[in-house]
């Protein structure tokens, strides 16, 4: 239950980068400056509307629950809680995909993805054996923490630029909350 709501939030979340991967695709060669811009307003966009989802899922993730579904979901609103803070994590780096896509280096998307998944499945397989759904609940975390940082390592190498960040404004409310 809480994987389905946060997934559905994320979806969301990503609209305004489908702009961002068509404009990367068009605007790459004919207009630097304004993928840029493209790249700011989107990124931003989408990063905000995650960081309000997942802040509204910290915080009310149980009590919805409770009203929605009664008592005795206390795991789907652990779920929703740490799979909130993973996707807000995923959404961080989901412009750098995109912007990868619309530039035709699926290799960058591949190595990001691989470090997410492998470093989540040994995470999973590990820690569910030892502390059950928590430790699944942290492979996850741990997963898109080191897709992150492995695409933010690829990317400052292959394009020798600054890049975009976090919405961190609106990741430090969620933060404080």
């Amino acid at each position: 239950i809480g994987a389905q709501i946060v997934l559905s939030a994320r979806g969301v979340a990503l609209i305004p980068l489908a702009v961002l991967l068509a404009g990367t695709a068009e605007l790459y060669r004919s207009n630097p400056r304004r993928l840029r811009h493209l790249e700011g307003l989107a990124g931003r966009s989408a990063q905000a509307i995650a960081s309000i989802t997942a802040g509204g899922f910290l915080v009310f993730s149980s009590s919805f629950l409770r009203v929605w579904l009664g008592p005795g979901y206390g795991g789907a609103a652990l779920s929703l809680r740490f799979l909130a803070i993973a996707v807000l994590l995923n959404v961080w780096s989901a412009p750098w995909f995109y912007y990868a896509v619309g530039r035709g280096r699926y290799h960058y998307v591949l190595i990001g993805a691989s470090a997410n998944l492998v470093v989540n499945a040994s995470g999973t397989i590990f820690l569910t054996t030892r502390i059950g759904l928590l430790g699944a609940l942290i492979g996850s975390v741990a997963g898109n923490a080191s897709g992150n940082i492995a695409g933010w390592l690829v990317l400052r190498r292959w394009e020798r630029r600054h890049w975009l960040r976090p919405a961190l404004r609106a990741s430090a409310v969620v933060a404080t909350v």
